[in-house]
């Protein structure tokens, strides 16, 4: 019990460094990308396979959306400044580094190839999530991810503990970040169940990273309101919402007048418009439906 409360006290005073470090956030964020990419290049050695560029890319996309999910599910938990939590789980993320290493000393320097949990590979979700992902069949998250996940579900529920959480929160809040762990781990299956989403080729990544970067956009939006509510505020104000949505419409509009082989012939303002896919482009049908819609706007339009 002694050395729990040892261990608490220096996780804490980490802690409070961390959250109070005068450091500009930059230097936070240029660790957090600094550990994805050390990350990358380990899996290369410890899986004994090239990764693409397109792949390469992917893992940061992937990590920044954990990362943004697992500070807003902090906020909620301990409702602490979201600037604070950024300071603390970003630089966290070089605990990834471990993964590859680990496999490494386990295998005895085979290395084990690293995967998301795969449709045909690795069924049965429900079971994999109570057996922590249950068995390994030559693919998937390695033993050397499962210690390094044990590890951040240590520290989460220690920081949990360290915000005065009760112990029984702070094993909740640790299930739903092992169970937001589990769901990224899993996309691949999640998205299956709704999209065809058989193997991780160049369309599936492709594919998983656009989720990825809709729940960066999603969770983007919230952490930045949270952040600084007066500075968004401001911010959306001053978007112009419905002006915004009516450029965006009247692109949509352009774009399925430009890409269809139907001869449209409508009025708009006593302005007929003729558009075929051969003679008109998306952008200039966009541009020339917002010109008729905003008359005033015309003379810099054409100048431009």
């Amino acid at each position: 019990m002694e050395l729990f409360r040892k261990t608490i006290g220096i996780v804490e005073q980490i802690i409070n460094s961390l959250e109070n470090s005068k450091s500009p956030f930059i230097y936070f964020i240029l660790t957090f990308f600094f550990a994805v990419t050390l990350r990358n290049f380990l899996e290369i050695i410890s899986t004994k396979e090239l990764i693409s560029l397109l792949s390469f890319t992917h893992y940061y996309i992937a990590y920044t959306a954990l990362a943004m999910s697992l500070i807003l599910l902090f906020y909620i938990a301990t409702k602490t400044d979201v600037m604070k939590i950024a300071r603390v789980i970003l630089p966290s993320f070089l605990i990834l580094n471990l993964a590859p290493l680990l496999d490494l000393l386990i295998s005895q320097g085979k290395g084990y190839k690293m995967t998301y949990l795969l449709p045909g590979i690795h069924d049965n979700l429900v079971l994999r999530f109570f057996t922590f992902f249950g068995d390994f069949p030559a693919m998937g998250v390695t033993p050397g991810q499962r210690i390094e996940i044990l590890l951040v579900l240590l520290a989460c529920f220690i920081y949990f503990y360290t915000k005065n959480l009760n112990q029984f929160s702070g094993l909740f809040y640790t299930l739903l970040t092992y169970t937001l762990i589990f769901c990224a781990a899993a996309s691949p299956i999640i998205i299956g169940s709704v999209i065809e989403f058989n193997s991780l080729g160049l369309r599936s990544i492709k594919l998983l990273s656009q989720v990825f970067l809709l729940i960066i956009l999603a969770t983007g939006i919230v952490l930045i309101y949270l952040a600084n509510r007066d500075y968004f505020k401001i911010f959306i104000s001053d978007v112009r919402p419905w002006r915004l949505s009516h450029f965006e419409l009247m692109f949509a509009l352009g774009l399925s007048l430009g890409i269809s082989n139907i001869h449209y012939n409508f009025d708009i303002i006593d302005i007929q418009i003729k558009a075929r896919s051969k003679d008109c482009k998306p952008y200039d049908a966009a541009r020339f439906a917002a010109m008729t819609i905003n008359p005033r706007d015309n003379c810099s339009t054409l100048s431009s």
